[in-house]
């Protein structure tokens, strides 16, 4: 696809991207450290004094005081703004005060010299939210991001939309007019993706990407290589929280309780008996591709006969397939969000009517096909172990930011973790969103903490040393 040639998206022309991404701090966050270290009076006029109160300030911040320690910085400073970037600890949670409201002070900072009346910028975060993909899962990833568009604060942050078609192909669109259509289409035959340009500086990214490319630490192993902050778990914690066969053999090895189950590929088709499967199993067996979610390819199986094409179903979709012992209980999700230290939220449980599974069709387009009971009507001693279940397995898949655990309770009271979705979906039927809002976190606070956490840990890997010495 040539540069620069025009494609049709919603029955608007738009022009795909070309060049490589460079990250760039917006000017707001390369001004947050100077008010971090106290470049400030009162009145706003700038200081030259020497930075010891930063510690306190430090300290006064980790107490939950977050004014005491704004009143702190306001007499200490640093002379080289650049040199107050070194000081990451403090400005994350400066930043974090600032966008959950916990601290309403107005900033100003001079960006003249010392005769001039100061300025006060207005500058949000860029934050580009990352839609479609190369996924069977594309249409949820659009429905998904139109949900953060609509709910993430405005006030504080400068939303830009970028979608990939099924082909590859990156746009950028400003507004929801790139949501319109269910697929992204572009006119032409070239499978050759493109990537963002030069000029469009983003502050953190928000994928929304659903899927294979999408989740499994493919974006994000591009994300890290052009260093900019993402939302949601690294590379390695999204490529085990996609792949579910990997996935179960660690949560099995930590001790966690799964369900049981086999993996295939279509080289064992033709040697598959399934009658030994179902002798080590039993019925029904649920078949899956191993990454995939959103219910995508998934059968329910309720004899030997229908395997084979359950099996032949799935391959659609992965080049392994999970086959899964069913299990009777009540069928329970837990949403966790954080970094080193996460926290969960409620329980909830899903209801299929009708004796249905939790299928691609219930979850998102019939919604009546199941009911959602947030919080869940269990027993307050159950709701407590499945969270901790929850943050065990978040910990041990090597998750950051956010996921959802999925689980089921038995009549026993016994928990079995049955996946992990490390981009969970935002629509407005998902659970994820729906946990949180019942765990007192609305739907616009929760994507300030994703994005702030993205900054939190995008600034504690930046402090990594790249060069080696031995001494």
């Amino acid at each position: 696809m040539a540069a620069g040639q025009s494609v049709v998206i919603a029955g608007q022309t738009a022009t795909p991207l070309d060049g490589h991404h460079r990250f760039r701090r917006s000017k707001w966050l390369l001004h947050l450290p100077a008010l971090a270290v106290g470049l400030l009076h009162r009145d706003g006029r700038p200081q030259r004094k020497h930075p010891d109160r930063t510690e306190t300030a430090n300290a006064l911040l980790a107490a939950e005081q977050p004014e005491q320690a704004v009143d702190e910085l306001h007499h200490g400073v640093f002379t080289s703004l650049q040199k107050n970037m070194t000081n990451g600890v403090l400005v994350n949670r400066l930043l974090y005060y600032i966008s959950t409201q916990k601290i309403n002070f107005s900033i100003y900072l001079d960006t003249m010299n010392d005769n001039q009346e100061p300025k006060s910028p207005q500058t949000k975060l860029r934050v580009g939210i990352l839609c479609g993909g190369k996924s069977a899962e594309h249409e949820i990833s659009l429905q998904s991001a139109k949900n953060v568009l609509q709910a993430i604060d405005k006030q504080r942050f400068e939303p830009v939309l970028i979608g990939i078609d099924k082909q590859g192909i990156w746009h950028i669109n400003h507004n929801e007019d790139l949501l319109d259509e269910a697929v992204l289409t572009s006119q032409t035959n070239d499978t050759r993706g493109t990537l963002l340009p030069n000029d469009q500086a983003l502050d953190v990214i928000f994928p929304v990407l659903h899927g294979p490319l999408g989740e499994d630490g493919a974006t994000q192993g591009y994300l890290e290589l052009i260093n900019i902050p993402y939302v949601g778990s690294g590379v390695l914690g999204s490529a085990i929280g996609m792949d579910k066969d990997v996935m179960k053999r660690l949560l099995r090895d930590a001790d966690i309780a799964i369900t049981d189950f086999e993996v295939v590929t279509a080289a064992d088709l033709d040697s598959l008996q399934a009658d030994d499967v179902v002798k080590k199993l039993g019925l029904p067996l649920f078949v899956k591709p191993a990454n995939m979610g959103s219910s995508v390819g998934v059968s329910k199986v309720d004899s030997a006969d229908a395997l084979k094409t359950a099996i032949q179903e799935a391959l659609h979709f992965d080049l392994k397939v999970l086959i899964e012992k069913a299990v009777v209980g009540d069928e329970i999700e837990c949403a966790v969000l954080g970094n080193t230290n996460p926290r969960a939220s409620v329980i909830g449980r899903i209801i299929p009517k009708q004796g249905n599974f939790y299928s691609y069709k219930v979850k998102y387009i019939d919604e009546d096909g199941a009911a959602l009971e947030i919080p869940a009507n269990i027993p307050q001693e159950l709701a407590e172990r499945a969270q901790a279940t929850a943050l065990h397995t978040f910990k041990v898949l090597a998750c950051e930011g956010m996921a959802r655990v999925d689980m089921f309770a038995r009549q026993d009271g016994t928990i079995l973790v049955n996946e992990v979705n490390t981009i969970p979906g935002f629509t407005k039927i998902s659970m994820y969103p729906k946990l949180w809002e019942a765990s007192s976190l609305s739907y616009t606070e929760l994507i300030t903490q994703l994005i702030t956490l993205a900054l939190e840990r995008f600034e504690a890997r930046q402090k990594l040393q790249t060069n080696y010495q031995q001494t």
